[in-house]
Order: C-alpha cells, then sequence, then structure tokens
C-alpha cells in the first residue's frame, strides 16, 4: 500500500514539474538579465573576502599565538638570570623547555641570543624523547636574524615582542620573538625565539578553524627572507587576493616585497552562487504550485506537514539540545528518506558530543597534573600558590613553601638510567601525596626535574616540622639503594620559609627564600632539613 502511495505523489508531481520547467525557464531569463547577474557579482566579491579574511585571520591568530608564548616567557626572571649567567643553564633548560605544554601548543625549538645578535642557546624540542636537541636545531641564517631582530626594535615605541615567518631547511617557520628583560628593573638582556614549523598539523589546524581546504606552497630554494607579521595590515586593507575560477590565493611578501609563500583555497562564493541561482527556482516553484490548485490537498498532506513537522521537531532539538530523539516513520518513501538522514545525523552529534566531553575532561586534567607524578605541574602550581598566599593575608595567617630536593639524583640516573630516575620520583611523589591525602592545608607539586614542592597554609611550623621530619624518615625506611650517594641510599634535602602571608608583597619571594634554604641544606651536606629563618645560625 505504501509502495502505490508514493507511486502516486511521484507520478502527479510529474505533471506539476512540466508547468513549473516553463515558468521557471522564462522567470530565470528574465531575472537574470535584469537583476540577478550584477547581484550575484557583488554576493561573490563579498563572500570572497569573507573567506579572504577568514584565511588571514587563523595565519595571524598562529602568529599571535606563538608572540604571546616568547612574551611570556621572555619577562620570567629565570630567563633573565640565565642570560646573565647567573643560573645553571642545564638546569634552565630541562625546567623550562620540556613541558607537555609546548607540544600542545605545537613548538618546535627555542632559540636564545645575546644583546652582540650570538646564538647562547639552541634546540629543537623532542617532546618523546624529553630531548631538547641542540645538533639539529633549525637553523636562521645571519641576514634572517638580523632582519627578525631589526623589525623588533624598529617598531612602535615599547614594543617588546613581535612574530613573523621564515624558511629554515626548506621548510616553513613561525617566530615568535620577545626582547628578554628583568621583570624587576626592566633591563634587557638579549632576546627569546620561539619557532613552530608550519606543517602539515599546523594547516590542519588552520583548515579547521576557516573550513576551506587551504593549500600552502613557498619558495624551497629561499634562505635568506623573513616575513613579518604587519604584512597582515596590508594584506587586509588592501585585499590582495586573486579569484582564478572560484579558487582564491594570495601571497605573503618579505620584508623586501619578494613573494615567499602563497596561500591558496576554494572560496565559498561559488555555492553562493548556486544558492542565489536556486532561490529564482524557488520562486519558479512556488508560482507554478499555485497554478495546479488540485494537488495542493495531496502535497499539503504528504509533503508539506510531514516537512513542518520535521522542522518544529529540529528547532526543539536545537533549544533542548536533546539529540537523543528519534523522528517516526511517516507515509511516504521520499519524506522518510530525510527521516533516516536526520536520524543518522542526531546519532552522530550525540556521539560526538560524547567525545567531545571526555576530551575536555582528558585536557583539563593534562593541563593542571604532571604527566610523570600525578602532583599539581608547574603552571598550576604558580596559579595555586598566588591564590593561597590571597586566601592566607585575608585571613591573617601563616603561609609556606617547602622546596623538596633528591640528593645526587643527576648521579643516580647516571648510574642506573632514567628509566630507574622515574620512577624513582614517582616514589617520592607518593609519599608527598600521602601527605596531601592526610592535611587538608598541603598541596604537593611538582616543581621541575627532580625538585618537588609542598605548598601549606594556616599550618603551625611545629606541625610543619615534624611533618617534614616524617617524610625524611619514611624515605629512609625504604632504604633505595644508591650506590653514587656518600650515604649509599637515597635522601632528601629540604629548604622551607614558613611566615605570616602579609609579610611578603606577593607568593614568588617564598619560593625564593625557600630556594636559598634549600641551597643552604646541600651545602650542609645534604640529607638535611633547613627553615630560612635559622640560616643565620
Amino acid at each position: 500500500m505504501e509502495g502505490i502511495h508514493t507511486k502516486s505523489v511521484k507520478y502527479r508531481l510529474r505533471f506539476i514539474f512540466l508547468i513549473i520547467l516553463l515558468l521557471v525557464v522564462c522567470g530565470e531569463a528574465a531575472i537574470r538579465y535584469w537583476i540577478e547577474l550584477p547581484q550575484i557579482h557583488a554576493m561573490q566579491v563579498e563572500s570572497d573576502k569573507k573567506d579572504f579574511k577568514r584565511v588571514v585571520q587563523a595565519i595571524n591568530s598562529s602568529l599571535k599565538n606563538i608572540e604571546v608564548w616568547s612574551y611570556d616567557y621572555g619577562a620570567w626572571e629565570d630567563t633573565y638570570n640565565y642570560m646573565e649567567g647567573l643560573e645553571d643553564g642545564i638546569q634552565y633548560i630541562n625546567k623550562n623547555y620540556l613541558f607537555g605544554t609546548f607540544h600542545a601548543a605545537g613548538m618546535s625549538g627555542v632559540k636564545l641570543i645575546t644583546q652582540q645578535r650570538k646564538t647562547k642557546f639552541e634546540c629543537d624540542l623532542i617532546f618523546e624523547e624529553e630531548h631538547c636537541d641542540q645538533h639539529s636545531a633549525s637553523t636562521i641564517e645571519p641576514i634572517q636574524l638580523n632582519a627578525i631582530i631589526n623589525h623588533l626594535n624598529n617598531a612602535v615605541e615599547n614594543t617588546i615582542s613581535s612574530s613573523g615567518i621564515f624558511i629554515s631547511n626548506e621548510m616553513p617557520h613561525l617566530y615568535g620573538i620577545s626582547k628578554i628583560t628583568n621583570p624587576i628593573n626592566n633591563k634587557q638582556s638579549g632576546y627569546l625565539i620561539f619557532l613552530k614549523k608550519m606543517d602539515r598539523t599546523l594547516i590542519e589546524q588552520w583548515r579547521s578553524e576557516t573550513q576551506l581546504g587551504i593549500g600552502v606552497e613557498w619558495s624551497k630554494n629561499e634562505r635568506y627572507s623573513v616575513l613579518s607579521n604587519n604584512m597582515f595590515d596590508d594584506i587586509n586593507q588592501n585585499y590582495s587576493y586573486i579569484n582564478d575560477n572560484g579558487y582564491l590565493s594570495f601571497s605573503l611578501p618579505d620584508i623586501n616585497g619578494n613573494n615567499l609563500i602563497s596561500i591558496s583555497f576554494k572560496a565559498d562564493s561559488q555555492q553562493n552562487q548556486q544558492n542565489f541561482i536556486s532561490l529564482t527556482l524557488i520562486l519558479g516553484v512556488t508560482a507554478g504550485l499555485a497554478i495546479p490548485l488540485l494537488y495542493f490537498r495531496l502535497i499539503s498532506r504528504e509533503i508539506v506537514k510531514p516537512m513542518e513537522y520535521i522542522s518544529s521537531e529540529l528547532n526543539r532539538i536545537n533549544e533542548t539540545s536533546n539529540y537523543q530523539y528519534k523522528f517516526p516513520k511517516f507515509n511516504t518513501l521520499e519524506v522518510n528518506l530525510i527521516v533516516s538522514a536526520f536520524n543518522r545525523l542526531l546519532e552522530r552529534v550525540q556521539y560526538q558530543q560524547e567525545q567531545l566531553r571526555e576530551k575536555n575532561e582528558s585536557l583539563k586534567f593534562v593541563a593542571r597534573q604532571d604527566y610523570l607524578t600525578g602532583l599539581a605541574n608547574r603552571r598550576h602550581m604558580d596559579k595555586l600558590s598566588e591564590r593561597l598566599w590571597y586566601k592566607t593575608v585575608k585571613a591573617g595567617e601563616n603561609f609556606c613553601v617547602c622546596m623538596i630536593d633528591c640528593d645526587y639524583f643527576k648521579q643516580y640516573n647516571d648510574h642506573y638510567g632514567h628509566k630507574k630516575g622515574d620512577e624513582l620520583l614517582v616514589k617520592l611523589s607518593s609519599l608527598l601525596m600521602d601527605i596531601e591525602g592526610k592535611h587538608g592545608n598541603i598541596i604537593a607539586c611538582r616543581y621541575g626535574g627532580d625538585e618537588l614542592v609542598l605548598l601549606a597554609y594556616s599550618l603551625p611550623i611545629e606541625m610543619l616540622e615534624a611533618i617534614l621530619a616524617e617524610l625524611k624518615e619514611q624515605l629512609s625506611q625504604l632504604d633505595i639503594k644508591h650506590e653514587s650517594s656518600y650515604l649509599g641510599r637515597v635522601s632528601i634535602s629540604v629548604g622551607f620559609y614558613h611566615t605570616l602571608a602579609k609579610n611578603e608583597a606577593e607568593a614568588n619571594p617564598f619560593f625564593i627564600k625557600a630556594d636559598k634554604a634549600l641551597y643552604l641544606a646541600k651545602k650542609l651536606g645534604r640529607n638535611t632539613i633547613v627553615n630560612y629563618h635559622n640560616m643565620d645560625n
């Protein structure tokens, strides 16, 4: 019965189609001649401009992102101290450039340049091996380096950071450069440059952001040109692109005006043109349907009402986000094909939402916790320390930072291997987690390398000293063999600074003074706990 009903609808609509076809042909010719062609051209130009801006903004967003990274790290006191020779180089590199956040941001390399434009340190970041490879660092030719630094120095007054693109080893790289400055007196000590390869991953990211099939070509023999970030201002203002049969392309000129990189993609304007033409077809169909009034009842019952129902339900789904809904079956085969498609789409959306929720939870975990030990990572620790310091200042309570260092950890790694070293850090972190679990006002963190931290607030110093002594005793009871230590087993050195939170203007001095106490603990022979207030004794 359903098949007969479906066939009846098709035959009746064929006759209507013949009438509509005649109306459409005549109407289309008239509308095209007097109205449509100028409007289509205007729509195409406007759509091309929007597509062009989407692509330029996606590239510019990547440049701004890497510029922000360079600015953030260029303003770090650790970076300034390293450039001035006030901090151990290897410790600084391991502590600051081997985090998973660099990998997530797509960074591929780092360079530290002196005021005399000499390379103090450079490497490629290899996160799979937790290695900063200095032997295969991406090359910046001297003429490129001078151009990058000159562009930053010649920018508007007080400009600290900049970004752009250059080619190294036949591969385009995005760069972000920042002046390395002392956060206390704003004294400059060289330049920090972050690199990000313009590889398939980055191009796929642009494609995802713009929903356009972006393609990139570049001059593989060019080694001396640089693209500065202000090139996008001229491109944006002048709409410097070419439309070749629906494919837009534009060139990114270097600082000398030479074409270095070409971007191309299929524009949406062709689809907009088809949509505009189909609008006249819809008008023709509407006019044609007004003539055969005899068929209005059939179309209304078998097509219009089901489509109205589907539209209403789709609006309700959009408002409630209830993607578990299933459309029922109708009497018409054609409508059921649409219903089946919608049901499959709703199932797909529901599945993707579940996947997105899982990924968001995973990213939230990675952003806050150290991947090896499970402790709060450095970035999360910085935020926690400021938040807890402010909380204890308002409450008039004390605040404390305990710096914990595994004695002769480098020798342990060299003797037993990095895998055993990781296992040692996990065991020590487990002891800190136990402390955190027992005391609600203590938080365990990983500072970097083998350095661990306890943040304590509103805790009497007597209880804190007892906790640290117990930690030291628990590690001793584990009796982990360490042939490179004079003790013959693994031990720790601890330095802490405990005082009323209001005695310091921010959280950072707590870390500085705790680190000084830790330094003294090592100097006294390690396996020692030192209170900053007792250093003079």
